[in-house]
């Protein structure tokens, strides 16, 4: 009789410790997807480099930080240049090595963007962008009578902003400083 209740408190025990073990969290170690970079030519397509950062798996090397660049960026000025991309400047980078600190990055924009402005955007967008502009002109480019042009003024360049009547961005341009936009009045 003895034995019998044991055994039943046995199993009554393994019963309420089975769905308490079961209910706990599992953690697994997630996978990284992302694999370490240590030499220039590894960087993948399409990706710049934006900083280096110590790693003991990289040996003598760097840690190369890659990433996907977005409308402007400012990247190492050993990055690659990924296509559709053009350079606008040098520029300083403290998580960027080598060389001279106050040149070795550079400033890259998309072809399609200018100043991280694109096609579609809102006249609420631009002004987040770059602020209020220097001028206002009503008229675009390509049609003087409807849409308005901001202009933005910088000592060698202006950049012109072209709105509809709604004032979404329809095109945009960058001349030498004291230009006019085109058939503006």
């Amino acid at each position: 009789m003895k034995t019998s209740t044991k055994l039943l408190m046995l199993l009554s025990l393994l019963c309420l410790i089975s769905p308490a073990v079961s209910a706990q969290p599992k953690t697994r170690k997630k996978r990284s997807t992302t694999s370490t970079i240590c030499r220039v030519e590894s960087v993948p397509n399409g990706m710049v480099i934006v900083g280096y950062k110590t790693n003991p798996a990289c040996g003598q090397e760097m840690e190369i930080v890659v990433k996907r660049p977005g409308a402007s960026e400012i990247v190492c000025a050993d990055s690659p240049i990924p296509d559709g991309f053009t350079v606008d400047g040098i520029r300083g980078s403290l998580t960027c090595s080598g060389g001279n600190l106050l040149s070795n990055a550079l400033s890259i924009t998309n072809a399609d963007s200018l100043y991280g402005i694109r096609v579609g955007m809102t006249k609420f967008e631009v002004e987040s962008e770059l602020g209020s502009p220097t001028d206002v002109h009503r008229g675009t480019n390509t049609n003087p009578g409807k849409g308005t042009t901001w202009s933005y003024d910088t000592r060698l360049k202006t950049t012109f902003i072209y709105f509809d009547e709604n004032f979404i961005v329809v095109d945009f341009e960058e001349k030498s400083s004291n230009s006019r936009p085109p058939d503006v009045p």
